[in-house]
């Protein structure tokens, strides 16, 4: 699946899976949430810079996490300010 997202390492792929093992118990169980998702924010920043340069299929992916960036950022600046 890693070459059909524009990540050709192993390790890269295994970096990236290991970032997502990390947060999904805070995402899952945190209280607040809000850090952990702001935490996946800035993840995914990083993973989208990290896949783009593979071809199409990593720029493709890229966009793709850009556009969930937007929707985690705007939903942790709403639980930050419910305090949640």
């Amino acid at each position: 699946m890693g070459s059909l997202r524009g990540i050709d390492s192993e390790r890269t792929a295994r970096a990236i899976g290991m970032v997502d093992l990390a947060l999904s118990p805070g995402l899952l169980v945190g209280n607040p949430r809000w850090p952990w998702l702001a935490a996946r924010t800035l993840a995914n920043v990083a993973t989208a810079a990290v896949v783009a340069p593979g071809g199409w299929s990593g720029r493709v992916t890229a966009a793709s996490l850009l556009a969930l960036t937007a929707v985690d950022g705007s939903a942790a600046r709403t639980l930050q300010r419910l305090g949640r």
